[in-house]
């Protein structure tokens, strides 16, 4: 970005190398590349049907947890599951999931508008991905039941 630098003065390139303001992250662009070549090694139609087959039996193994309330229940969605459970904290869910090796979110999500408008301030929040099981599911609900006992 600098064309010449002195105690005098500095002068900078002219647009858009002005712009530049240092070397360029070379780790971050070789690693989307391996990222994008994974995604294309699975197929895009394979990973939406992973993450939807999951999401249906998440669906379906969360709706027997008592007390459990799924949010967003729309047909056609992301392998997102928010949820609330009776008497027990979102804080809660995540230390107790956390404490079994399960990852979740817990909190208001950068949607707190949202939130206020069905008059809660924090949920859980499973996000499933190419990387999940149904096994995790299996112990993501074993966890769950636990809770409320």
């Amino acid at each position: 970005m600098i064309d010449h630098v002195s105690f005098e003065g500095t002068t900078f390139q002219k647009p858009p190398a002005k712009f530049e303001a240092g070397t360029p992250i070379l780790a971050g662009a070789v690693g989307l590349a391996e990222a994008l070549q994974y995604v294309c090694s699975l197929g895009l139609p394979n990973i939406f049907a992973h993450e939807e087959e999951l999401l249906r039996f998440a669906t379906r193994r969360l709706e027997d947890v008592p007390g459990l309330k799924i949010l967003g229940t729309a047909k056609e969605k992301v392998g997102v599951l928010c949820f609330t459970i009776a008497d027990v904290t979102p804080d809660a869910i995540g230390q107790a999931l956390n404490s079994a090796g399960v990852a979740i979110r817990a909190g208001h999500h950068c949607a707190q508008p949202v939130l206020k408008r069905y008059g809660l301030d924090r949920i859980a929040r499973a996000s499933l991905g190419i990387y999940n099981t149904p096994e995790e599911i299996g112990k993501l609900v074993s966890v769950l039941d636990t809770l409320r006992g």
